[in-house]
């Protein structure tokens, strides 16, 4: 999906219509604007190309993750309290199903202490 499509937009379609002299229809012709158009398609070549600069683990930019001249220091982890509660119950259905793989929706709920 285009990102012009992602934000609404719909392509225009024209029917142009032939007639012969007897004002009979002879043919019909559609066009449709199209999705793909140099713009889409350059943040398209756009997205692409930050997935290739970026590390899939961290998410950061190669050209600094790489250099070792560079150090990383990490902070205090922040807990989320509700992935907290969702990692609880997966661990507690894992030791008593028999499939837990299959279980694809996990409903949460906001609930004030």
């Amino acid at each position: 999906m285009s990102l012009k499509r992602f934000m609404g937009w719909e392509p225009a379609v024209v029917v142009d219509h032939e007639y012969d002299e007897a004002g009979r229809l002879v043919r019909s012709v559609e066009t449709t604007e199209t999705e793909w158009d140099v713009e889409q398609r350059s943040w398209m070549q756009a997205l692409a190309e930050l997935a290739y600069q970026s590390c899939s683990g961290c998410g950061g930019f190669l050209q600094e993750t790489l250099d070792p001249e560079l150090e990383y220091v990490t902070e205090h982890p922040l807990r989320c309290h509700r992935c907290e509660a969702l990692e609880i119950r997966r661990d507690q259905i894992r030791e008593k199903a028999r499939h837990p793989g299959s279980f694809a929706i996990w409903p949460i709920h906001e609930r004030r202490l």
